[in-house]
């Protein structure tokens, strides 16, 4: 009997994460016509897996205490209400992008110091910060390296200052959006799926069931059938370097416990171009699109990924 209200929760909370973040993002797809929209949309639909784990848990377990999930859902909602009324016109075009850091920042400089004074160690932004130093400075170093390798005009110290503008960036003035993917990605589902089907097998899963919630993305914000490489090639490296991304992300998660630095890493990438887009290996197809997933697939046959977990285990 006990097993059987178990997976009826868990049931739950599964369709619940499925509606706010694979059905959600549809709501205002079919009006998203202008660069602008499509941003402050795409921003949204960041918050959505976050919100949709949130939302699980106060339905099933009853329980509303957590100071960092409500200031989340709260932000998540007023985003939405934003995200219409830039939908309807209400708000000018030119004043699209302010609005947008008018509601994004408060809430995401909330979060971070919360977590920072108050929050459980699980969520502390400087977990294993001897660890998390190591690796954002080699992800600085990658990032470096890969705009040496894509682009002729590149200049390494305005790089390096950019680097470090993002740093802040991510992690101060931009968590809503990206700890809304963190959060629920490898701070929840990571774990889970790794306890049911192996890390490796866990992880890769991850990365497909991250790249499918893209899906509405790939036409609404990247805009994939306009590329020059051909659709079917684009979305085929779009899956191999999300999986690659999920396979990184979650060595870091596994070797830190640190979501916040997930987030990070998460926004770096997002934000330095490491993909190196000057340099093209095929006609619309960057070098980096190829070299990135090799080698982000490598960390897959690392120590940690050997030890598996427990089934059951959160």
């Amino acid at each position: 009997m006990l097993k059987e209200l178990c997976e009826k929760k868990e049931s739950r909370k599964v369709i619940i994460f499925f509606l706010s973040a694979y059905v959600m993002p549809w709501i205002l797809f079919p009006w998203i016509k202008s660069e602008e929209v499509s941003g402050v949309w795409a921003q949204w639909v960041m918050t959505l897996p976050a919100a949709g784990i949130i939302w699980g848990k106060w339905y099933v377990e009853g329980t509303r205490k957590d100071f960092f999930q409500k200031v989340f859902i709260v932000g998540s909602l007023c985003y939405a209400v934003y995200a219409v009324f830039c939908v309807a016109g209400v708000v000018p075009r030119q004043y699209i992008e302010t609005g947008a850091d008018i509601v994004i920042i408060p809430f995401s400089v909330l979060l971070f110091f919360y977590c920072i004074l108050f929050s459980n160690e699980k969520l502390y932004p400087f977990k294993n910060r001897k660890k998390m130093i190591i690796i954002v400075l080699s992800a600085m170093g990658y990032s470096i390296l890969m705009g040496v390798i894509g682009d002729s005009a590149f200049h390494i110290g305005k790089q390096l200052l950019f680097e470090m503008g993002s740093v802040f960036n991510v992690l101060v003035l931009s968590g809503l959006c990206f700890m809304g993917e963190e959060y629920a990605w490898r701070g929840h589902l990571q774990k889970k799926l790794q306890g049911y089907l192996g890390k490796r097998k866990g992880v890769i899963l991850l990365g497909i069931l991250w790249e499918i919630w893209h899906i509405p993305l790939w036409f609404g914000y990247f805009h994939f059938e306009q590329m020059s490489g051909g659709l079917v090639v684009v979305i085929i490296l779009r899956f191999v370097n999300v999986i690659g991304l999920a396979i990184f992300l979650g060595w870091v998660y596994m070797k830190t416990e640190n979501v916040w630095l997930c987030a990070l890493l998460h926004g770096m990438n997002n934000q330095n171009n490491m993909l190196g887009t000057t340099v093209e290996i095929l006609p619309g197809i960057p070098i980096g699109a190829i070299i990135q997933p090799i080698i982000l697939w490598t960390f897959l046959f690392s120590k940690v990924y050997k030890k598996e977990i427990s089934a059951k285990e959160e």
